[in-house]
């Protein structure tokens, strides 16, 4: 048995060493199969994953049009905001001067009824 023992591993480390023998037909065609089959399951994992980076883009496409559209109103918000501010400005000052010419007035008639 100890004969028998040391010609199957002399055997086994033998068959290791030797180079892979070529396969058959056969065991050719089904590898090929094989390859084939894992790269179309890469190109499937690739197409699902480009389709999602296309979704991902697309909704980042939307949120920035519409981060664009709220900017571009809250620019319009701002113009109003600006006018309605000028404009009450412009009111505030017509108001002054006119009270002041009235004050003015009041005060040079006040004066040549006291000289007279």
């Amino acid at each position: 048995t100890a004969t028998a023992t040391t010609t199957a591993t002399v055997t086994t480390a033998a068959a290791a060493a030797e180079p892979a023998a070529v396969p058959e037909p056969r065991d050719f065609s089904s590898q090929q199969s094989q390859m084939v089959t894992q790269i179309t399951a890469l190109f499937q994992q690739l197409s699902a994953e480009f389709l999602q980076l296309d979704q991902g883009r697309a909704q980042l496409a939307a949120e920035r049009r519409k981060l664009e559209q709220e900017k571009a109103e809250l620019e319009a918000q701002q113009r109003a905001f600006a006018e309605l501010q000028a404009s009450h400005k412009a009111q505030v000052n017509q108001w002054i001067a006119e009270e002041t010419q009235r004050l003015e007035q009041a005060r040079a008639e006040l004066k040549a009824d006291h000289d007279a």
